[in-house]
C-alpha cells in the first residue's frame, strides 16, 4: 500500500537508493538543505521503497515554487508523479498559507509539464536563459550607467522594472510582481545601474546554481545596444570574480515574447528554455 509522507534527514539513504537513470542529480548534493524549512520534500513510498519525490521552496512567505520531482525508473509509467504532485500542491497551500503556487520547468520536458498540469497549474510566460563567460565588449567612449546605492531607491527601481512582468528574483525563480517579493530582496547584495535618461535600469546579483553566476536582470529588449549598461557592470563582475576567486558566468533571462538575445551580434549561448506554470 502506498504512503505519502514528508522526507527528513534520516531518509537520505533511501533517496540515494532511488534509480533515476543517467545524469547527475543535483538534489543529492543539497538534499539536507531541501528537506528543512521553509522548503519541503515529500515521498511516495511503496513496499519500503522511495518511489517518487516532490516538494516546494518558499519565497517571502508568499510564493511556493513546486519542484524536486523525481521518480524511480522501476515505478515510472503508473502516474505516481502526478498523484504525488497533486497532493504536494494541496499541502503547499495548507502548510504555508502561500497565495501563489507555481512550477518552473523546461519547455521540452513534457512529462514534467503534464505533472504540473495534473496538479491544476496553467502554463504561462516563457523564459530563455542565455549565458556567456564574459561581459559584452564595449567601446572605450561608452558612458557607464550610474549605480544606485540607496536601499529604498534600489527597491523602487526593481518595482518599476517589473511592474507588469514576473521578476526572476534568482536563477530559475520568476515570481509575479507583488509587494512581498520586492520587500524580501536584500538590496545590500544587489547592484542597480540607471540609464542616463533616468527611465530604465538594470540589476545584477550574485547567484549560485552549481556554478557561480552574475545574474543580470533587464526586462527590456535592447540590452545588446546599451554599451553603458555593460560598462557599468564591468567593475561589478571584476569585484565578484576577485572575491570568489573564480570567473563567474553571466546569466540573463529573456522573455519569450520579447526576444533580443538571439539576434544580438554579441556572443551569447542559449542554455535552455523554460515555462512558468501557475495556479490561476
Amino acid at each position: 500500500m502506498a504512503e505519502i509522507r514528508r522526507l527528513t534527514q534520516e531518509d537520505y539513504d533511501l533517496y540515494c537508493g532511488m534509480e533515476l537513470g543517467a545524469g547527475r542529480d543535483y538534489i543529492r548534493d543539497v538534499y539536507h538543505r531541501l528537506v528543512e524549512s521553509p522548503g519541503r520534500m515529500y515521498g511516495w513510498f511503496e513496499e519500503g521503497h522511495l518511489a517518487a519525490t516532490a516538494g516546494w521552496s518558499l519565497t517571502a512567505d508568499t510564493f511556493a515554487m513546486l519542484g524536486r520531482l523525481r521518480t524511480d525508473v522501476r515505478f515510472r509509467g503508473r502516474g505516481i508523479a502526478g498523484k504525488l504532485m497533486e497532493e504536494v500542491r494541496a499541502l503547499a497551500g495548507q502548510e504555508t498559507g502561500a497565495h501563489w503556487i507555481g512550477g518552473f520547468t523546461e519547455i521540452e520536458n513534457k512529462p514534467a509539464r503534464r505533472v504540473l498540469e495534473q496538479a491544476g497549474l496553467i502554463g504561462g510566460p516563457e523564459f530563455h536563459i542565455w549565458k556567456r563567460q564574459t561581459l559584452p565588449e564595449v567601446p572605450a567612449e561608452a558612458v557607464p550607467w550610474k549605480e544606485v546605492h540607496d536601499s529604498d531607491e534600489k527597491r523602487r527601481w526593481l518595482e518599476k522594472m517589473y511592474e507588469t512582468r514576473h521578476m526572476p528574483v534568482e536563477c530559475y525563480y520568476p515570481f509575479p510582481p507583488e509587494k512581498p517579493l520586492f520587500r524580501s530582496v536584500n538590496t545590500n547584495e544587489w547592484h542597480i545601474v540607471v540609464h542616463p535618461d533616468g527611465k530604465r535600469a538594470a540589476a545584477a546579483v550574485h547567484d549560485q546554481k552549481g556554478n557561480d553566476y552574475l545574474h543580470v536582470l533587464y526586462p527590456w529588449t535592447d540590452a545588446d545596444r546599451q554599451p553603458g549598461l555593460w560598462k557599468a557592470l564591468t567593475p561589478v563582475k571584476e569585484a565578484l570574480d576577485a572575491r570568489l576567486e573564480t570567473e563567474t558566468i553571466v546569466w540573463i533571462d529573456e522573455y519569450g515574447d520579447q526576444p533580443w538575445v538571439a539576434s544580438s551580434t554579441q556572443r551569447w549561448e542559449l542554455d535552455s528554455s523554460w515555462i512558468l506554470y501557475e495556479r490561476i
